[in-house]
């Protein structure tokens, strides 16, 4: 965790970290640029280091005003947890993953739609991985994990 009581530490984590967590690392820094107690970043259970985010994740940002082009992807480590004061999966299988493989972490892990209000009995709370997929999908991402943004800065 941050050693400073005002700062507090984002993780976002996703599968590769080369989509989703990504996109969502950019938009909480987009959204919170003028609240320095706030950082963040993303990481991938499944990450190969070192990889930039996926092209239509990079255009999909980009058209709403975010640049995410200096993103490399990062495997999920005891220490990126340990310097976490909040961790959102991006799915289900992430905070499963991350509450088994890091249980003192348990208190601290959530799905990020948790906080993406949604009244529709068909509401998905994982965000789908757009890999592979055309920008359409990727836009489709993008504005999921900016309503769970929004929600969750409505808490921090």
């Amino acid at each position: 965790m941050t050693t400073d009581p005002l700062r507090k530490n984002v993780l976002f984590v996703c599968t590769g970290n080369m989509c989703r967590s990504p996109m969502a690392e950019g938009i909480f820094r987009y959204l919170t640029q003028h609240r320095p107690e706030l950082t963040c970043e993303s990481a991938g259970i499944s990450a190969m280091p070192g990889f930039p985010a996926s092209a239509n994740a990079i255009t999909v940002c980009a058209k709403h005003g975010i640049d995410i082009s200096y993103h490399l992807s990062q495997f999920l480590t005891d220490t990126i947890i340990d310097r976490s004061d909040y961790i959102f999966g991006l799915a289900f299988q992430h905070v499963d993953f991350i509450r088994r493989a890091y249980p003192s972490s348990f208190d601290k892990v959530f799905l990020l739609k948790e906080f993406a209000e949604s009244a529709d009995e068909s509401f998905n709370a994982d965000v789908d991985d757009p890999i592979g997929q055309d920008e359409d999908a990727y836009e489709i991402c993008f504005r999921e994990i900016e309503k769970a943004i929004k929600g969750v800065l409505e808490k921090l």
